[in-house]
């Protein structure tokens, strides 16, 4: 099942970093356990339509439009087929 939508729809792309502490053991003796490290989020966010779109951008700093992909999706079907052909030599 797909998380996205089957239609043509606007939507923002939006990425974040998060920090994950790491574990006690990795504390208290260093190359054991789970150390502090960073994960990347991706969101994807769709609208109805345009005016939805720029409602939501102007409710947005600078700072948080410049870290954002806008596009408008135009979901395709994709098809492949694959044929073999068994000749005699």
């Amino acid at each position: 099942m797909s998380v996205f939508p089957t239609h043509e729809h606007f939507a923002v792309i939006s990425t974040r970093t998060v920090t994950i502490p790491g574990d006690r053991r990795s504390i208290e003796a260093p190359g054991h356990g789970y150390p502090e490290h960073d994960e990347e989020i991706t969101h994807y966010q769709t609208f109805k339509d345009e005016p939805a779109l720029i409602a939501y951008l102007s409710r947005l700093s600078d700072r948080e439009r410049s870290c954002i992909y806008v596009i408008n999706a135009k979901p395709v079907s994709i098809r492949t087929e694959t044929k073999i052909v068994i000749e005699p030599t």
